[in-house]
């Protein structure tokens, strides 16, 4: 399945905590019904998810959409190694295809999870590279459609 969206250098954050420097996203505004879906859909059926950390099925979830919109990011505060194409391609549209299977993501020490699909394009690889250099295995992306809102760090 494809999506379309628009590259954005720095976009401003309301409530960011940190650094609002060297980050790019592509913004999906389209989207917001499809995450929307998708976090129906996962709040309904709980139990086919696992938990990461406990493996442990869910029974119940309370999803909540992503505060800054549906996006892909390609840099999360991180500076470049190639500063010089920093904002270069800065409202390209870019086509994504992305898999409809719903995942799940713990973060250490955090008791939140994050919901997600998996994101390919070649065209974010070349972006990305350009930034931070080539790795062995390709950049992985994806879009959060949603993620548990209790918003603490455990211990």
């Amino acid at each position: 399945m494809e999506l379309k969206g628009k590259l954005k250098y720095d976009p401003f954050r309301k409530g960011l905590k940190g650094n609002q420097n060297w980050r790019a996203v592509v913004q999906l505004p389209l989207a917001k019904d499809m995450a929307r879906y998708y976090r129906y859909w996962t709040m309904k059926y709980p139990y086919r998810f696992i938990d990461p950390q406990t493996k442990e099925t869910f029974s119940n979830l309370d999803l909540v959409p992503w505060s800054w919109g549906i996006h892909i990011s390609i840099a999360k505060g991180k500076l470049p190694l190639n500063t010089e194409t920093w904002g270069k391609y800065d409202g390209e549209i870019i086509t994504v295809k992305y898999n409809p299977i719903v995942k799940v993501f713990h973060y250490p020490n955090d008791i939140d999870h994050v919901f997600y699909m998996d994101v390919y394009s070649d065209r974010l690889q070349e972006i990305k590279n350009e930034l931070y250099g080539k790795k062995k295995r390709p950049w992985e992306f994806h879009i959060s459609i949603g993620k548990t809102h209790f918003s603490r760090k455990i211990g």
